[in-house]
């Protein structure tokens, strides 16, 4: 059997360590800000059935204003929780709600919006840090 072996360069290990460092960035955010980052991501890839948003007042008269018959079917085929603190719609357009934002909650893994992110920087501009210097995060 042939011995195989993986063949990496410094920048492969230099990206590696950044995407890592983006991720335990992405771990420290408040739920708010993963909500920021998740909507960030869905909008940048076109995944706007993806998007969460806060799960008030001004969520239903954006999507539902004047359409009562619509809202009650939306939460009824959903899994709707009137207390919850966000909102986000199902692949079949019904109410899905999440209590407390955690990073499980993305629409895709932190280590994948990390590397997205570092290959798309002006879109999370601002909102991650992409400054690494000599193997730590600049402050």
């Amino acid at each position: 059997m042939k011995n195989e072996s993986i063949n990496l360069t410094v920048s492969d290990l230099d990206r590696e360590a950044q995407i890592e460092k983006l991720v335990r960035q992405i771990g420290e955010l408040s739920d708010s800000e993963l909500v920021q980052l998740n909507n960030i991501y869905c909008q940048e890839t076109n995944a706007w059935d993806s998007e969460i948003y806060r799960n008030d007042e001004d969520f239903f008269n954006t999507f539902f204003e004047g359409r009562p018959q619509e809202v009650a079917r939306a939460i009824s085929f959903g899994e709707y929780e009137y207390q919850a603190d966000w909102v986000k719609f199902n692949g079949y357009g019904n109410l899905e709600t999440i209590r407390y934002m955690t990073k499980d909650d993305l629409v895709e893994t932190p280590a994948y919006i990390a590397e997205f992110a570092l290959n798309n920087q002006d879109a999370f501009d601002g909102f991650l840090n992409f400054e690494f210097n000599n193997g730590a995060e600049a402050e």
